[in-house]
């Protein structure tokens, strides 16, 4: 797998919304949906617990940069 970069506002969220790398990642590799985003961007789900995580990223040739990490209720 490509190396993740997270922003400093990815970083931000995640603290905020006690997020770990790991489940970053997973997000990554396993998402459970990936949808079209603005700006050549994806939106990547995945079910963490009772909740859902949505990682807005864009992929670059040797790695991918997290832009934001969300918590959703749903999809």
């Amino acid at each position: 797998m490509k190396s993740v970069y997270l922003s400093r506002h990815a970083k931000r969220r995640m603290r905020l919304h006690d997020i770990s790398i790991e489940q970053v990642t997973q997000t990554l590799e396993q998402p459970e949906k990936v949808v079209p985003s603005i700006k050549g961007r994806y939106n990547a789900y995945r079910r963490i617990g009772e909740r859902f995580l949505r990682l807005t990223y864009r992929e670059e040739e040797e790695r991918f940069v997290v832009v934001s990490v969300t918590p959703r209720k749903r999809f």
